[in-house]
């Protein structure tokens, strides 16, 4: 309609994703070459990228074309979606936890949500912190909000999740979007949440003991017989050795293909021909430095660095610039120890804070809350 290129709060950011778009087809056809069209490669990774793209596109097509309610209109939905998520994903633990069995895989173990993965699934609770952090919502609300996050991450049982989560609110602290008082609250008001759930049982037991006084039922019969507490197996034998059987993997094939990389879906490929399984390599940066080489690595990381550098200075006074900076922080700290790029609830929210400006220039300030 605008018959015009889309602006955004960063220079030259169509520029950077023309290039990226350019050098993600380069390494695809470099793979193609040394092994062959693979559906990792075609499908997983470069159409993917464009699903990417298309997440990125919606977000700002939402704040561009409603310049006036489209940012609190999508994060208001999107806070208020993952706040709906986390609390069918408590019920249902606390279900579990009373020692009903139903025959849904998400009442095993770690809490999942809609994301079919515990790391995924804390990736989306970070987002929705991020973003929660950038309305300005009651008090309390804000809070429940928090730590019903909180106690979700902790039955998800991502310690990845969980280190990033302390960092997000360090810097929510610092940019003024959450005050030590306020983060000590969600932090306590989780804690009850979570040791309620661990012991809704003896609620049972107590209606039990209540029903039946002469105590035929036996006490331990009650209790359920798997823990709910999450299932940290990071540090495990397998899953360790996985990670870091990826990290080899992924430093051989930069190595040997230090500046264009060894090709997209290499290390995939390379897994299936030695062991006859994939194997991702479990994080963000050393995957591309991996298979599009050093300068994949500069043409994806520079604009992500230029977004953080011109949104850090302004994220005390500016709400969009407090979504941007912590959006970016939960990003780049997971991304270190998993694999994150294809994570799509960070593409919408990043796409919806970069087109803001435009925006917020020809109807209203910059600094007004989102």
């Amino acid at each position: 309609q605008r018959r015009s290129q889309p602006a955004w709060r960063v220079s030259h950011f169509n520029l950077h994703v023309t290039v990226a778009t350019f050098w993600i087809t380069v390494a695809l056809l470099i793979g193609a070459a040394r092994f062959g069209w693979t559906d990792w490669a075609l499908t997983n990774k470069y159409l993917g990228w464009y699903v990417l793209m298309a997440y990125g596109a919606t977000g700002a097509l939402i704040t561009a074309s409603m310049p006036r309610d489209g940012m609190r209109l999508l994060l208001t939905t999107f806070v208020a979606a993952g706040f709906a998520i986390v609390s069918l994903e408590l019920l249902l633990v606390s279900l579990r936890s009373a020692g009903l069995r139903l025959s849904i895989d998400v009442l095993w173990y770690n809490a999942t949500g809609f994301a079919a993965n515990r790391n995924a699934f804390a990736f989306q609770l970070i987002m929705v912190t991020a973003a929660a952090c950038a309305l300005n919502l009651r008090p309390r609300l804000f809070t429940a909000i928090l730590a019903s996050a909180l106690a979700a991450l902790w039955f998800a049982g991502s310690r990845a999740g969980w280190g990033t989560m302390v960092l997000l609110f360090g810097m929510a602290i610092w940019c003024g979007a959450l005050t030590p008082r306020r983060a000590v609250g969600a932090i306590l008001a989780a804690t009850a949440l979570i040791v309620t759930i661990e012991h809704v049982w003896v609620v049972r037991w107590i209606f039990s003991w209540l029903l039946d006084p002469s105590g035929s039922l036996q006490f331990s019969s009650l209790r359920p017989e798997i823990p709910i507490r999450p299932n940290l197996s990071l540090y495990e034998d397998s899953t360790m050795a996985e990670r870091l059987r990826s990290y080899v993997g992924a430093s051989e094939l930069f190595v040997q293909n230090p500046l264009f990389g060894a090709g997209l879906g290499a290390h995939v490929e390379r897994a299936l021909r030695a062991a006859g399984t994939p194997l991702v390599i479990h994080s963000t940066p050393l995957w591309i430095a991996a298979e599009m080489g050093l300068v994949g690595l500069v043409i994806l990381a520079v604009p992500i660095l230029r977004i953080f550098r011109a949104e850090i200075g302004r994220a005390r006074h500016d709400p969009t610039a407090r979504l941007l900076v912590l959006a970016i922080a939960g990003f780049a700290a997971m991304s270190l120890v998993h694999e994150m790029l294809y994570q799509r609830t960070f593409w919408l929210l990043l796409g919806a804070g970069l087109a803001w400006l435009a925006a917020a220039d020809r109807h209203s300030p910059v600094s007004e809350p989102p």
